[in-house]
């Protein structure tokens, strides 16, 4: 069975493609013939395609936009409490999976990248810092450009250890 996985990113390809990125990136941990990936530009989108999807076989994963302490918070905002056991957040957005792995950052932006210090998952704003971490490049980070390529770079097991959702959405994935 294909379980379609709803995420909050741009789905518009002219600037990269976020759909092959998190498709690369899952794929190293779960046979890519057990899912696919559906791009929802938002995550008041993700959600309501989510919702109106008529498989059982579905999951959503949208920026938490806080810190991991509010994810139950979170869940009762987006009215998805019968469903928080499909509902993965990216804590706090996409850019701190990204901010965990300074190795990765280094091999798109180069050795110049400044590393990242502390914990990656409470860093405010990851997004914001990265373009802040890259004012140094001609091309800042951009949201889609760069974060498609730094997706198909991540090591997913670093991932898991670090980001608790990304753990669980592959334990259930692998099910």
């Amino acid at each position: 069975v294909k379980t379609t996985i709803y995420f909050e990113g741009s789905a518009n390809i002219s600037n990269g493609d976020l759909r092959e990125g998190f498709t690369t990136l899952l794929s190293r941990r779960i046979a890519i013939s057990k899912f696919q990936v559906k791009l929802c530009n938002d995550k008041n989108s993700a959600i309501r395609v989510y919702n109106k999807a008529t498989t059982p076989y579905k999951r959503v994963v949208v920026d938490l936009d806080k810190h991991e302490n509010f994810r139950d918070a979170e869940i009762a905002v987006l009215n998805m409490q019968t469903q928080k056991d499909n509902c993965f957040f990216m804590v706090q957005e996409m850019e701190a999976w990204f901010s965990s792995q300074p190795d990765v950052c280094k091999g798109v932006f180069g050795n110049q990248f400044p590393a990242f210090t502390g914990n990656a998952s409470v860093v405010d704003n990851p997004s914001s810092k990265l373009k802040e971490l890259t004012r140094f490049k001609n091309q800042p980070y951009h949201k889609v450009k760069h974060a498609a390529e730094l997706l198909k770079n991540l090591n997913i097991e670093k991932l898991e250890n670090e980001f608790p959702d990304v753990k669980r959405l592959v334990e259930t994935l692998s099910k």
